[in-house]
């Protein structure tokens, strides 16, 4: 495993829980009034743990050493 596929795979693990944590606070403050702004900041950071994480690290990874 090289290390730029294993920080993808950490950067991408580290958003995932960032956008997580981040749409239940602000669930919490701001009850309904703001669902979507919480929903649309913390969905752009599960968007791009997903990018990051799975595109990048797995793609990394796997298609590191080939020639192509």
């Amino acid at each position: 495993m090289n290390t730029t596929s294993l920080a993808f795979i950490i950067l991408g693990i580290g958003l995932f829980l960032c956008g997580w944590r981040f749409l239940i606070v602000l669930r919490r403050r701001n009850g309904a009034q703001n669902n979507k702004v919480a929903l649309l900041v913390s969905g752009h950071l599960l968007g791009f743990s997903i990018q990051t994480g799975i595109v990048l690290g797995l793609g990394t990874f796997l298609f590191a050493n080939s020639p192509t």
